[in-house]
C-alpha cells in the first residue's frame, strides 16, 4: 500500500481530512496546539477531572508532540464529524498511557469490545489511551501539517515520510512576559 501525499501548499479541510483516512491504520507523528475553544469548559476540580489527571501518564518531554496509531473505519473510525462540524482525528497515541494497575483509576470502568465479540474492562496498566483532535487550523494553532508524518509501511523504504510537504508551519506567538513594575 502506496503512502498517499497531498502536494497542495493550502490544503482545504476535505483535503486533510481524506489524506488521512487514505492513511488510516498507520503510526502518525505531528504536532498539535490546542485551540482556545477546545479547553474544557467544565470545573477542573470536579472528581472526574481529578481522576483522570491522576490516572494518566504523559510520556515525553514536549508536550506539544503527539505519536500513535490512527484507527481504521473497521475499529471505530479514527476520522469523524461531529455534532458542531468539526473535523476530528482520533488516535490511540503513544504519548498518553495509563498509570494505574488494571481495575483502578479513571479509566477502570471503560468497556472495548474485542474483535472475537467479547469484553474487556478498562485498560491495563502502560496501555495506550484514546485522544481525539480537531484538524481545524489557525496560523498559531491546531494542527501544524508542517509536521504530520506518516510510516510507510514497506520493507524497502523504512521511516516516516511527510503527508503535507509543501505547507508552511504554524507561527508560534511567544507568549508575552508580565511587565514588572519597580515599587
Amino acid at each position: 500500500m502506496a503512502t498517499r501525499i497531498c502536494n497542495d501548499a493550502m490544503p482545504t479541510g476535505f483535503d486533510v481530512f481524506r489524506t488521512l483516512a487514505e492513511n488510516s491504520g498507520r503510526f502518525i507523528k505531528f504536532r498539535y496546539y490546542p485551540l482556545p475553544e477546545c479547553k474544557a469548559k467544565r470545573n477542573p476540580n470536579t472528581p472526574s477531572a481529578k481522576a483522570a489527571r491522576r490516572d494518566t501518564l504523559n510520556v515525553g518531554d514536549d508536550p506539544f508532540a503527539f505519536g500513535g496509531y490512527l484507527l481504521t473505519q473497521r475499529r471505530g473510525g479514527a476520522l469523524s464529524i461531529t455534532k458542531d462540524e468539526n473535523l476530528t482525528m482520533t488516535l490511540r497515541t503513544t504519548t498518553r498511557q495509563k498509570k494505574l494497575a488494571s481495575g483502578m483509576g479513571y479509566y477502570a470502568d471503560k468497556s472495548n469490545k474485542q474483535e472475537d465479540g467479547s469484553h474487556k474492562t478498562g485498560f491495563k496498566k502502560g496501555e495506550f489511551l484514546y485522544r481525539a483532535f480537531r484538524l481545524d487550523r489557525r496560523p498559531d494553532c491546531g494542527l501544524d501539517l508542517s509536521t504530520v508524518e506518516v510510516s510507510q509501511c514497506d520493507r524497502r523504504t523504512r521511516g516516516l515520510v511527510r503527508l503535507f510537504p509543501n505547507v508552511a508551519p504554524l507561527v508560534r506567538i511567544p507568549q508575552a512576559m508580565p511587565e514588572v513594575v519597580p515599587v
